[in-house]
């Protein structure tokens, strides 16, 4: 099997005519597209022109005989062609939407056709992938570039993909193809100025689609071949992660710093994210069980991040800066000590780790670190002596409680009182 249909079995035409009987077909459809073109008005020329090509041309390689795949081929320089005229030349709505239905119907007609064997495939799609491209570098607008991008991904993604099947590569290696795709396109995309407007934005678009794709790729034929490890799916996280470190690191015009800036920020956090996704995925890969190993240098990142942004804006709250990374550097060993027992180390290293956040949150004034590191000593020393209680006498936690209770009541305004001034500190910070 060559193809979609087995070799041989491709019949040369389906259409059983002499040569004069279609002949005068095309003639016949030449007429009525003229008679059309007459009574519209010469607004009309292009796209009739096109109407008239795209039902007489298809029957020329019947007339003369021709060997397939000549039909198919007839039938993409058509679509190609419709395809370029709209995006190159400035034409009215009307012809634009007649242009763009007869590219479709032979687009659609010419890539099935090809269909029936690798070498018409690859090539019907190399035809595609540089038509569309055309389009996207030079189309007469911006609205018509941006979809050029958009269609020539598409069809490069298809050209590599049909590639790599007809050269019965394996399956763990079609994701680093696509990815490279993407990162051509976010190449081109870079390369072009200014970095702002919808044409640039939907070639960078173009190759973050592609790379998304690359990663599902990688992520199926992972799960679905045994012989493939996660690693795969890894390997192209890292290379979509350094691609969007390069694009976070590009240069800016001076006229749009504050949006490039923005950009800018959400490249680094995606090119993190990215890293830190294949990181998860190989330690998985490596059977790591320690939850830490997977959160802390997460939660280490976005602190970081965190205060990185505090600098640059003072009057940030340490709730923004810092919760989430407290939080993801916390919680997740404080479930880990509460779902299971017998964990000594994990809970003298989260109870030092709470220690020294709520002297350094003190010091600093800052609201969240002393929140949180205390809600996770509390919570953290009542499980100590839930523990501690099975291991005593069950009079002495009641004594210890009864004696502690009796304090409290004698100095009951006192400690209202300190309560209300770590009240009030605790308000005042940051």
């Amino acid at each position: 099997m060559d193809g979609l249909v087995p070799s041989g079995s491709v019949p040369r035409f389906l259409v059983d005519a002499t040569g004069w009987d279609l002949a005068i077909l095309a003639v016949g459809v030449t007429t009525v597209a003229l008679a059309i073109l007459g009574l519209t008005g010469r607004g009309w020329g292009i796209g009739a022109t096109f109407v008239a090509l795209a039902i007489a041309l298809p029957t020329v390689p019947v007339v003369f005989d021709l060997p397939w795949p000549s039909l198919p081929f007839a039938a993409l320089a058509i679509a190609v062609a419709a395809y370029v005229l709209s995006t190159h030349v400035k034409l009215p709505a009307s012809q634009l939407s007649i242009l763009t239905i007869v590219a479709v119907i032979c687009c659609g007609t010419g890539l099935t056709g090809s269909l029936a064997s690798r070498g018409a495939t690859l090539a019907a799609l190399t035809v595609l992938s540089i038509g569309t491209l055309t389009g996207g570098l030079l189309g007469a607008s911006t609205a018509r570039r941006a979809t050029g991008w958009l269609l020539s991904s598409a069809t490069v993604t298809g050209l590599v993909t049909a590639t790599a099947f007809a050269a019965d590569l394996p399956t763990g290696r079609l994701p680093y193809g696509i990815v490279a795709v993407a990162a051509l396109f976010l190449a081109l995309a870079s390369a072009r100025t200014p970095l702002t407007g919808p044409a640039t934005w939907a070639a960078e678009a173009s190759g973050h689609l592609v790379a998304l794709a690359a990663v599902a790729t990688a992520t199926a034929v992972s799960v679905k071949t045994v012989a493939t490890t996660i690693s795969t799916p890894a390997i192209v996280l890292v290379i979509y992660g350094a691609l969007l470190g390069l694009l976070a690191v590009r240069a800016a015009p001076d006229d749009d710093a504050d949006r490039l800036l923005t950009s800018k920020r959400w490249y680094t956090a995606g090119s993190i994210t990215a890293a830190f996704a294949a990181y998860w995925l190989l330690l998985a890969d490596a059977r790591v069980s320690v939850i830490e190993v997977y959160t802390v240098p997460f939660a280490l990142a976005t602190l970081l991040a965190g205060w990185l942004e505090l600098r640059r804006r003072p009057t940030l709250s340490s709730w923004t800066a810092y919760g989430p990374g407290l939080c993801l550097l916390l919680l997740p060993p404080l479930a880990q000590i509460l779902l299971t027992e017998d964990e000594p180390l994990r809970r003298l290293g989260l109870g030092v780790a709470s220690i020294a956040i709520l002297l350094l949150g003190t010091r600093q004034r800052f609201q969240a670190p002393v929140v949180v590191a205390t809600i996770m000593l509390v919570v953290q020393t009542g499980y100590e002596i839930t523990l501690l209680w099975t291991l005593v006498p069950s009079w002495l936690p009641l004594a210890i409680g009864g004696v502690l209770l009796l304090t409290l009541g004698a100095t009951f305004e006192k400690r209202r009182r300190d309560l209300r001034r770590l009240a009030g500190a605790i308000t005042d910070m940051r």
